[in-house]
């Protein structure tokens, strides 16, 4: 949906360093790879790594601090333009929450920081009743489950595999998809070249998004 222009990284080494100063000060922060990773899998990650045992109470000041680190970078990422709506999503988004579909946000981000990039780049978060997020599950593999799991819960009624479509530009996104037997919409835009997730098998594949009408189309969300 976005390119937060470098705020995402930032915000969780900063956050990281924030919620665990001694720790942080004992080796270099790794590299971390962030193309379909989720918050929750990425803080397991950095415990690990800096060997703090895992606790409720170290997973809630974590995003605590990543979370007062996010907001101010990501309006200044915003403001500065380093970041970007990726093209057609806007105009995607707002087909298809005209449509008789139902919308859902399923992403890496805990659900708190997934709303607060919506906000701060000017995204439509209305439209988005459902969904699943890196703190329900730091497997991403499990989220489609419970996205679909709550949407029929929010809009009454049960959602097919087959009916379900989940849209990302990474392996993962591809994976996430295949997990919970949902079709996959799979974009060029994010971590991934277009070569590496057509290998993928996708169920469709595009470089971008400009021509949503035609993807819209392609896919078959509208006639």
């Amino acid at each position: 949906m976005l390119d937060t222009g470098g705020a995402g990284i930032g915000a969780l080494q900063n956050g990281f360093a924030a919620a665990f100063p001694s720790a942080y000060q004992t080796r270099e922060f790794p590299v971390l790879e962030l193309g379909g990773a989720t918050d929750g899998g990425l803080l397991h990650f950095l415990l690990d790594t800096y060997q703090i045992p895992w606790a409720a109470e170290h997973e809630e000041s974590f995003y605590l601090k990543y979370l007062e680190q996010l907001k101010p970078a990501l309006e200044e990422s915003y403001r500065k333009k380093l970041g970007r709506k990726l093209p057609g999503v806007v105009e995607l988004i707002d087909t298809l929450a005209e449509s008789p579909h139902h919308l859902g946000l399923l992403t890496g981000n805990i659900g708190r920081a997934a709303h607060l990039k919506l906000r701060s780049f000017q995204f439509r978060s209305d439209v988005f009743a459902a969904g699943a997020f890196g703190d329900d599950h730091h497997d991403r593999n499990q989220l489609g489950p419970i996205a679909i799991d709550r949407a029929q819960k929010v809009y009454g009624r049960s959602f097919h595999p087959d009916e379900v479509f989940i849209l990302g530009d990474t392996l993962k996104d591809i994976a996430c998809a295949r997990a919970c037997g949902a079709r996959v919409i799979a974009v060029a835009t994010g971590a991934h070249d277009y070569e590496t997730l057509k290998d993928a098998e996708p169920d469709f594949l595009f470089r971008d998004f400009n021509d949503y009408q035609s993807v819209l189309k392609t896919t078959g969300l509208v006639a």
